[in-house]
């Protein structure tokens, strides 16, 4: 079994054909949400010196309604595309038993992607880091091996086009998940 270097992974190695762009549609969400979250808190000023609970009570609802705002902006409003097609890119991770390795691997590094039985579970000692496009032009694979406590490199990081992208794609949607 081979090791690879540890810290060139699939996902946090950069790739000449995709890009971070920003999705504007999360991004107008995400401002409206802190809108109508800051609007709910300066609703509830009038009823401040009153004895009712009313001004705590849309005062939280507005400070909940900002806090979610923030979160889509932060994690919601950037997406990776495939330059080429300008497709958006997805990202997946899935968990094999230590014996699918070798078949895994071997279908990986051959990029011969036949019909497969294999099953994901939900915590294996492989791991399967996966990048596809939406339109089935691009994927990315990368397998790992759980060994003295970390997920390590079992292979290089792959990139497949065209038809081999669109094989890869039918290959990772046939894995049944358990």
């Amino acid at each position: 079994m081979n090791s690879y270097n540890n810290d060139a992974t699939l996902f946090n190695v950069n790739h000449n054909e995709i890009i971070k762009r920003t999705n504007s549609k999360q991004t107008i969400i995400a401002l409206l949400l802190l809108i109508a979250g800051l609007c709910a808190c300066l609703i509830g000023l009038p009823y401040k010196d009153t004895q009712t609970s009313i001004f705590l009570t849309v005062f939280i609802i507005g400070l909940l309604i900002i806090g979610y705002g923030c979160f889509r902006l932060m994690n919601k409003s950037k997406e990776f595309v495939y330059t080429k097609t300008n497709s958006k890119i997805i990202k997946k991770t899935l968990f094999f038993d230590m014996k699918n390795l070798v078949s895994l691997q071997r279908d990986i590094e051959s990029g011969s992607f036949t019909e497969n039985k294999l099953e994901s579970i939900h915590n294996g000692n492989v791991r399967m880091d996966v990048l596809m496009s939406e339109d089935g032009n691009f994927a990315g694979v990368q397998l790992f091996s759980y060994q003295s406590y970390l997920f390590a490199p079992v292979t290089s990081i792959h990139y497949f086009n065209n038809e081999k992208a669109q094989a890869f794609q039918q290959y990772v949607t046939h894995i049944i998940t358990k």
